[in-house]
């Protein structure tokens, strides 16, 4: 467990912290993340452990939402149910080329992006806001807010 916690811990408690914002509840959320993890991993399957490190984010970006419904009733039951998203075979439907030049394409196609589309994504994966919400928040018309995430998701996909 402590290998385990070593190797994955900082980056699920950075995610974790981004979105509850509090640094007393990340610190809980990522222990119970990773007792779910722990008891969890013994099930799967040795190919599936190659994307360990995108389903334990995944499972502490979940664990963060899912902290934050039931503190404070945010989002209230608008969200779909987040375990079912924890499925490794997600992860296992896209091939993972850990070529260091593979990395520095991504980097670049998330250097390209602008500051809105940067902020839109920003406000769907670590705030969990839907457009309609992303308007609001930013004071933008949905149409825009759309533009922006379309522009977004056409730079990342281009970069695959």
């Amino acid at each position: 467990m402590g290998a385990f916690y070593d190797r994955y811990g900082r980056a699920a408690y950075t995610i974790i912290l981004r979105i509850v914002n509090d640094p007393s509840a990340a610190e809980d959320v990522l222990a119970e993340t990773f007792i779910k993890a722990w008891n969890r991993l013994g099930g799967l399957k040795e190919d599936a452990r190659i994307e360990l490190n995108l389903w334990i984010l995944n499972l502490a970006r979940n664990n963060a939402f899912e902290y934050l419904r039931s503190t404070r009733g945010w989002l209230g039951n608008s969200l779909p149910k987040l375990g079912a998203l924890e499925n490794l075979s997600l992860f296992q439907d896209v091939a993972r080329n850990r070529d260091p030049a593979q990395w520095r394409i991504l980097q670049n196609a998330f250097s390209s992006l602008s500051g809105h589309e940067r902020q839109v994504m920003e406000l769907a994966c670590f705030d969990g806001l839907s457009p309609a919400e992303m308007s609001i928040r930013l004071e933008q018309s949905p149409p825009e807010i759309k533009n922006w995430i379309t522009s977004a998701l056409a730079k990342l996909s281009a970069a695959r």
